[in-house]
């Protein structure tokens, strides 16, 4: 039997879980499977899963964690330039 994950359903899992490291960590790649419909005796799936996620999601999570940092960065930096024009009351 094959079934078709969906991305955002797989992310969304493995955030309610911790993130990418705590569900490595905590080896919950098993209740991962679980939760997307794969019966618990599946042989292998949470492996599966851990080698797939990391290969094709895991790299889409760093560059959307690295944009939305960037974006505060920008928004902390562009804050406190604004402070500092208005302290000093540069024209």
């Amino acid at each position: 039997m094959k079934f078709h994950v969906v991305c955002a359903v797989w992310t969304q899992a493995v955030e309610e879980e911790g993130g990418y490291d705590a569900v490595c960590g905590e080896r919950k790649w098993s209740k991962i499977a679980e939760r997307l419909g794969y019966g618990l005796n599946s042989k292998g799936i949470g492996g599966a899963l851990q080698q797939h996620y990391k290969r094709v999601l895991y790299p889409f999570d760093v560059f959307n964690q690295s944009k939305s940092t960037d974006a505060k960065l920008v928004r902390d930096t562009t804050i406190v330039g604004l402070s500092l024009f208005l302290e000093t009351g540069i024209n």
